[in-house]
Order: C-alpha cells, then structure tokens, then sequence
C-alpha cells in the first residue's frame, strides 16, 4: 500500500498478482458539522472520547473508488511504491520481477480518473522481491530480494543501474541493504536478523 503526493489516490498490491488503484472520494452526504455533539455534557466526559468521536466522524466522510486495474503478475505482489512526482508506479511481485506503470491520475470537482500504462518489466533478481525504494528525483529504484540482493534501476531505460549511488538520496529508507544502513551488519549476522 502507498499514497500519491497528493494523499488523494492508494496503490494496493494484492495476493493475486493484480495492482489496484483507489481514489478518497469525498462523500458530501457525510459532511457535516465535525464539532463534539452536546457540548453541555457533563466534564466526566473524557477529551480523549470527544477527540476519538470526532475522529471518527471524520473518517466516514471518504469513500474509495477503484479507478485503475492491472493484473501483470503471477505471484503476489509483495511492494508497490508511486515515485515521487506521482507519475509513475513501481509494483514488485514474488515471481522475481518488477513492473513500472505510467500513472496518469485526473483529479477535477466532477471526476477522478487514474491510467495505469505499462512501461518496463525489470528483470535481473534471483529471488522473491521484498522491498522498494525511489530515488527523491524518481529516476532510480532500488530493490532487495529474498537472496539479499540490493539492485538499483534506471526507471526511464527500464535497464540496472550500477553506476555509483551512495551519494543518491532516497525517498524512502524500507530497503534493509544499500549505504545508508552500513554498520548496522555484524560480521556473523545474516539477512534474516533484520526484517
């Protein structure tokens, strides 16, 4: 699961191989005064009551629509990342791959649309991908695997990248390898020793 930029569209990667993109719809039937009811309660009531009712109230006021669908993968996919200008989708699945999507969301007062196009089918790990990371530029990816494997892809080429990248900013920190997490290792550790 991952937020556009925007916080106005999910990515969803599930068991069956398929990506799933979702769009907050507000629901204006729900709107509403968001204020505690019966302010004249008695002062037993409890703040952190009143904030959780409230809390509450607010979240009904969202429904998610579907708006896009691709099914590109035979196993489940284990990440999915929007890079971070919001155009494009990173979906990493168990069969060892990754598939990049062009995401071209639509967002007015009267519609909400997403088109998933796909871009690169990334091949290069020898087991089941486990993390995703995006550049702060979008223009490279990382990824780890089940065989501890720390890649790097140029996302325009749809080719590995193995230029230098420890002075690359990422996005994200999920991948358990790469420079940033140097030291954390010790000698006799194995890449079971952190999830």
């Amino acid at each position: 699961l991952d937020f556009h930029r925007t916080a106005q569209f999910i990515v969803v990667g599930t068991m069956g191989g398929s990506c799933h993109v979702y769009a907050m719809i507000v629901d204006n039937q729900k709107k509403g005064d968001l204020s505690t009811p019966n302010k004249g309660k008695a002062m037993a009531t409890s703040t952190r009551v009143a904030r959780e009712e409230a809390e509450h109230r607010r979240s009904k006021q969202y429904n998610l629509a579907e708006v896009a669908f691709r099914r590109d993968f035979r196993e489940p996919v284990s990440d999915v990342k929007f890079n971070p200008n919001g155009d494009m989708i990173a979906a990493a699945s168990n069969d060892d791959t990754i598939c990049l999507y062009g995401c071209d969301t639509i967002s007015d007062h009267n519609s909400v649309s997403c088109t998933l196009k796909p871009l690169h089918r990334l091949r290069g790990h020898s087991s089941y991908i486990t993390h995703l990371d995006w550049s702060r530029d979008g223009q490279l990816l990382r990824s780890t695997c089940g065989a501890y494997e720390l890649l790097y892809w140029n996302t325009e080429a749809g080719k590995q990248f193995t230029g230098p990248t420890s002075d690359i900013s990422f996005k994200t920190e999920n991948c358990p390898l790469g420079f940033a997490m140097m030291g954390i290792w010790s000698p006799y550790m194995d890449g079971t020793d952190i999830n």
